[in-house]
């Protein structure tokens, strides 16, 4: 009445007539898009890294032969003069923060749902 419309609940479709709607499609490519997203980046993460430093991501976790020419560094956590290394460091940081970070969306995401499936009246969950 105040200019709000009335707004009818979801109805029960099986998969078969889900497949025939617009809705189902528009949601599927927007959910697709959006984790194909996030796990490309997730995937990727350490040669982002790498370029935005500009240091190769095996001598960043230390995984370079210990006898390879031109690797002076006893710990590859430091640099020669056995100072943390930030170009390392800031590597390893990036790599933790964007795990840290997608651990705690999907907690979070589950956390939300869970209270507006029991604050919204409708079946929209």
């Amino acid at each position: 009445e105040d200019g709000e419309q009335y707004v009818a609940p979801p109805e029960d479709a099986t998969l078969l007539q889900c497949f025939r709607r617009v809705d189902f499609w528009l949601i599927f490519l927007l959910a697709f898009a959006i984790m194909g997203g996030g796990l490309m980046v997730i995937n990727n993460i350490t040669q982002i890294a790498e370029a935005l430093h500009g240091t190769p991501a095996s001598n960043d976790l230390g995984l370079t032969e210990p006898n390879a020419p031109g690797l002076t560094e006893p710990n590859a956590l430091t640099d020669t003069c056995g100072a943390p290394s930030t170009k390392k460091l800031n590597t390893a940081v990036f790599v933790s923060l964007i795990s840290i970070a997608n651990c705690m969306g999907r907690v979070v995401t589950g956390l939300s749902s869970d209270y507006l499936a029991k604050k919204i009246p409708i079946s929209a969950f």
